[in-house]
């Protein structure tokens, strides 16, 4: 029975754990862009009645309510709702 170095052998277990953290972290990256998509479309659901009102850019306001949007999108929403008052 031939067996490898150990060094290699430690050296190749290393690099499978590193393997499967790198695909573990990619799958769990991929989940939160999923997660952040469906959000974005949510969201764009929400403001699509506003952007095609006849009155859309000329007072308009956003109504996002707290509970249901991150505060990343919620900022930039309250931005965009400050420069049409």
């Amino acid at each position: 029975m031939l067996v490898g170095h150990p060094a290699r052998q430690t050296e190749s277990d290393r690099e499978g754990r590193l393997y499967e953290a790198v695909t573990q972290a990619s799958v769990e990256r991929e989940r939160k862009v999923q997660e952040a998509t469906a959000e974005i479309a949510e969201q764009n659901e929400l403001l699509r009645p506003i952007a095609t009102s006849p009155r859309a850019g000329v007072g308009a306001q956003v109504a996002v309510p707290r509970g249901t949007c991150r505060t990343e999108f919620r900022t930039p929403l309250n931005a965009i709702r400050a420069t049409h008052k």
